[in-house]
């Protein structure tokens, strides 16, 4: 079973990633930090996260949150 996800590069460039949830072992949500280790924050004050996708052999970054990537492997699966 695959899901679609976004990557993205530090221009704002973005990218569509297929990515096989057979072989996926962990999400973590993590925050963008700054130099001194403070979570960089955006116009409205909220700190920016990513998802780091842990599978075997690959790590890479996405721009869903974990609950977004649980409605996509419960709802919208690529078989």
């Amino acid at each position: 079973m695959y899901i679609e996800l976004t990557t993205a590069d530090q221009n704002g460039n973005t990218q569509a990633v297929l990515v096989n949830c057979d072989r996926v072992l962990g999400f973590k949500q993590r925050f963008h930090n700054d130099i001194g280790g403070n979570p960089i924050k955006d116009k409205e004050g909220y700190a920016k996260t990513y998802t780091d996708v842990v599978m075997r052999g690959v790590q890479f970054l996405v721009v869903e949150t974990i609950e977004t990537i649980k409605t996509l492997m419960e709802e919208k699966p690529i078989i």
